[in-house]
């Protein structure tokens, strides 16, 4: 029962799984290598500690599927906050425009009145 490959920890979910299913596929295969050191009757995990550590991997395995399920989900809240924001933008772009040209217009207006009364009037105008 000597051990063929180590995970280092802590490892991001994808990887784990990648490597857990690599081990798993190399294991179905006879392809790893056997232990260096086979161990001795001291050190050999009994039945029950073996079940005890393969439910804690399934339980983390579980935990590890809703954290990726949870991380996507979050992932496609901020694409649809994005697309939001962007359309905002957008709109806030457009009011400056009409906003601008609905303030400009009638200082247009006042120019062009006041033009027209210094061409007509001209030096007759007084201050009022």
């Amino acid at each position: 029962m000597g051990a063929s490959r180590f995970i280092i920890k802590p490892q991001e979910p994808d990887i784990l799984l990648e490597l857990i299913n690599d081990v798993i596929s190399k294991n179905a295969n006879d392809e790893l290598p056997p232990p260096q050191i086979p161990m001795s009757g001291n050190e050999v995990i009994n039945r029950k500690q073996l079940v005890t550590v393969i439910e804690k991997l399934q339980k983390k395995l579980k935990e590890l599927e809703i954290e990726k399920l949870e991380k996507r989900a979050l992932d496609n809240k901020l694409i649809q906050l994005a697309s939001e924001y962007h359309k905002i933008i957008e709109l806030l772009s457009k009011f400056k425009h009409y906003a601008s040209h609905d303030l400009i217009e009638p200082l247009r207006k006042i120019s062009s009145f006041s033009s027209r009364l210094k061409e007509v009037y001209g030096k007759n105008l007084g201050e009022q």
